[in-house]
């Protein structure tokens, strides 16, 4: 006796539910706990930016944060083993943080910016708190020099307002996602990843990882 088409049909639906499960790992991390939905989109920020609308994972830092100084190769080689484009937005909280965007700024289109990064992570880990602002601009436009930036280039891009652009756009983005502390990643420009639910980097890509899938 063929049992009624609509029998078939549910069976059919309940195996295949059951093969995509099989084949599909949980999300062991939670929304509200491990991180944080954003709804309003960023075009406004975009229109200024549209490289950001191809960009996956966005990082906050600062030079100066010990953390991030860490983080940092962590991040480049797992952004380089998973093949994902990255972002990086730096805070602007006070003068100093100002001043060290300002330095991200000048080396961001360079070839050789991977390795002016690293460096200037170094060279941040040295200053001291007591290290006046025009202390560290000297010290940064020596490191620069001998890495054949030139001195008038550097003290323009410290001193004027050629960033002044760039800054504003790191501003709005730091508010929108309010960015409490660094390194903070912001995935798909709609979820950020709650540091104080994160017990290591490695889960904290692995967040990250689990966020990028469609």
């Amino acid at each position: 006796m063929m049992k009624p088409l609509s029998s078939i049909r549910t069976i059919f639906t309940m195996l295949l539910a059951i093969l995509i499960m099989a084949c599909s790992e949980p999300n062991p991390y939670l929304e509200n706990e491990h991180y944080t939905v954003f709804d309003h989109s960023i075009d406004d920020v975009i229109k200024q930016q549209p490289e950001l609308a191809e960009v996956p994972v966005l990082e906050f830092f600062t030079y100066g944060c010990s953390h991030c100084q860490t983080f940092a190769p962590v991040f480049n080689k797992w952004a380089k083993e998973q093949d994902i484009k990255a972002a990086y937005i730096p805070v602007v909280w006070s003068d100093s943080t100002e001043l060290h965007a300002k330095a991200f700024y000048l080396i961001k289109e360079k070839p050789e910016f991977e390795q002016l990064h690293a460096g200037l992570f170094k060279l941040a880990a040295g200053f001291s708190r007591t290290d006046s602002l025009e202390e560290q601009k000297i010290a940064l436009i020596d490191w620069f020099q001998k890495r054949g930036i030139q001195p008038i280039d550097t003290l323009q891009a410290l001193d004027s307002s050629q960033f002044e652009q760039e800054l504003a756009q790191s501003v709005l983005l730091t508010k929108r996602f309010k960015i409490t502390g660094t390194p903070t990643l912001v995935v798909k420009q709609q979820y950020r990843i709650n540091n104080k639910a994160v017990k290591s980097q490695q889960e904290l890509l692995e967040i990250a990882e689990q966020l990028i899938q469609p």
